[in-house]
């Protein structure tokens, strides 16, 4: 009888094939212990799109669905990667971070965007969409430390008795803050995994206690969003709500 002998790379592979559906399958043992492998979760990458397509469908906190679709995209590009970016979330969690960042992901959100320009000391650059929206112009050129004291201190007034303002206005101050990343919540300030945050498995305890917390702010952006898109003019109405602190009925998204 004769064997073929096996190449040292074939069984590299095998293990490390094996190790990762190991990973895989103690997941869905820690996390979903009244589940149990299917026929189609044979393979390692089948079994974590299981357990990440668990978490998000029993609403622990969302999934960013683009690093793992792009880690996808690599791997069948190029197969001799082996799949080394996609088997990076048998070990880290492929959360979505809902930071804004200071370029395009910020851009995107107007009513966000309007807020940091108004609140954060560090910007450098308003897009234009923004300021002929929010009929500013020019104005921010003379914005100073003193005036963004003065607009803080009206959403302090807000969160001190919020029940004189209607409960968009409510929001206000938690909008601004994760405009400006000062939110405490590392789901709103952080917006990518470039910027020191990776997160493990074992950190799921804390980030689903971190979404709990977030998602209210999640809805209200989604509502405030709607309300902009029907109208871009009322990025104005927005602006002269938290630059002169009146007409706070105005905001009925």
């Amino acid at each position: 009888m004769h064997r073929r002998p096996v190449g040292l790379n074939a069984v590299t592979r095998r293990a490390r094939a094996w190790h990762r559906s190991c990973l895989a399958r103690q997941l869905l043992t820690d996390y979903f212990p009244d589940q149990r492998p299917g026929p189609v979760d044979r393979r390692w990458w089948h079994l974590l799109h299981r357990v990440v397509s668990l978490v998000e469908g029993q609403g622990w906190f969302e999934i960013d669905w683009d690093v793992l679709n792009l880690a996808w995209a690599v791997w069948e590009e190029d197969r001799a990667e082996e799949g080394r970016q996609l088997a990076l979330w048998l070990q880290y969690v492929p959360v979505r971070l809902h930071g804004f960042s200071p370029g395009d992901s910020l851009f995107e959100y107007p009513p966000m965007e309007l807020m940091r320009a108004l609140f954060a000391p560090d910007v450098t650059a308003v897009s234009s969409e923004v300021l002929v929206q929010a009929e500013l112009w020019d104005n921010l050129a003379g914005w100073r430390p003193a005036d963004r004291g003065r607009v803080w201190a009206r959403l302090n007034d807000i969160e001190a008795d919020p029940g004189l303002y209607p409960e968009p206005a409510r929001w206000l101050p938690e909008l601004v803050r994760w405009a400006c990343g000062r939110t405490g919540n590392f789901l709103l300030d952080h917006f990518s995994r470039h910027n020191g945050l990776w997160l493990h498995w074992r950190d799921v305890p804390e980030i689903r206690v971190a979404y709990r917390r977030a998602k209210p702010a999640i809805d209200q952006l989604q509502r405030l969003m709607t309300w902009y898109e029907a109208d871009p003019a009322r990025l104005a109405t927005l602006a002269h709500c938290l630059i002169e602190g009146v007409n706070h009925d105005h905001l009925d998204w």
